[in-house]
């Protein structure tokens, strides 16, 4: 199901020209909670990232 959230979140998955770095600090309480989302989806914590990032910026029109 990974690929599938990928492609909802605009991204191609397995596509790593497409991924470009971004840094940014969280707080270490969303880190580990990411860190965990991860580790029980089986999707890369960028994917997870970039799905809610990409969903954050659809709900505000973005």
């Amino acid at each position: 199901m990974p690929g599938a959230l990928a492609a909802t979140a605009g991204v191609a998955e397995n596509s790593s020209k497409d991924w470009v770095v971004f840094t940014g600090k969280l707080p270490s309480v969303l880190k580990k909670k990411i860190k965990m989302a991860s580790a029980e989806s089986g999707m890369k914590q960028q994917e997870i990232l970039a799905e809610a990032l990409s969903q954050w910026l659809q709900k505000n029109g973005r």
